[in-house]
């Protein structure tokens, strides 16, 4: 009885605490919930954790309407003062990183063949017994080796097919 007491206790001095939620509303009828004052905003109600009140539709927009989006990228744009780069140093620069990833390519894939090598090894010496614990924890450690060097090299497979 004495520890569901304290812990009663303990979440109620808890959430008095951490002090009461406030609803605030932006210009723009954005509506925000915090227990720390923001700038800028009005403040709506204070103390409620969850207003029964439905939420504001949006204001109209006077902006006109967008098109239906496509799959393709939007083109990034820079910030003011962002520095550029001319279109031969980016090719460099990909180019340099298509190098690299060709070359873990083929490091991950040459230890995912000596992974599967050394698991064959074991398999094929007839020291595996599926029921003996010892021989499992031998071929367990190829197992997973095969299991990370395979995704590793998937993902750096898919990292290539994303490069320009």
């Amino acid at each position: 009885m004495r520890l569901p007491t304290c812990l009663v206790l303990l979440v109620c001095s808890a959430s008095a605490a951490a002090g009461q939620i406030c609803r605030y509303e932006d210009a723009d009828g954005r509506t925000t919930y915090s227990s720390q004052p923001m700038a800028g905003m009005k403040l709506v109600s204070c103390g409620d954790r969850f207003p029964d009140e439905p939420p504001k539709p949006p204001p109209p927009s006077t902006a006109p309407a967008r098109p239906p989006t496509t799959l393709a990228r939007p083109a990034a744009t820079a910030p003011a003062g962002f520095p550029k780069i001319d279109g031969d140093t980016q090719r460099r620069r990909d180019d340099a990183r298509r190098r690299v990833l060709e070359q873990e390519l083929a490091d991950e894939e040459r230890a995912l063949a000596d992974a599967k090598r050394a698991l064959d090894d074991q398999l094929v010496a007839g020291r595996y017994n599926g029921a003996d614990p010892q021989a499992r924890a031998r071929v367990k450690p190829l197992e997973d080796a095969i299991t990370r060097h395979g995704r590793n090299a998937e993902a750096i497979r898919r990292e290539l097919a994303n490069l320009r």
